[in-house]
């Protein structure tokens, strides 16, 4: 499940740091590496600490990627929509998936 879940992590990075590129008139993007690296951290952990009967807790990594990790930064409401859009569908048992 790790492999996975690095390169959906990875992907929405750089999708939303293109994002931001394409916003350099607007400040309300900023997303370094560190928050990449604290998201990596977090996710690995949860995957170390998760119950294999209950599986991977959606819910919360979606929290914690869209609100705590990346959502600290985004000032824009429409730029929180975005993220939270790209984490509802991107992280979820489909990246496990063949046709992901």
């Amino acid at each position: 499940q790790w492999k996975p879940m690095l390169y959906t992590l990875a992907f929405l990075h750089t999708t939303y740091r293109r994002e931001e590129i394409r916003a350099v008139v607007e400040y309300s993007l900023r997303v370094y590496q560190s928050d990449f690296n604290a998201c990596v951290q977090f996710v690995q952990t949860h995957l170390d600490d998760m119950d294999l009967k209950r599986g991977v807790s959606w819910v919360c990594v979606r929290y914690m990627i869209a609100e705590v990790q990346y959502g600290g930064r985004v000032t824009d409401d429409f730029d929180k929509i975005l993220l939270k859009t790209y984490c509802e569908e991107w992280m979820g048992e489909k990246i496990f998936t063949g046709s992901f």
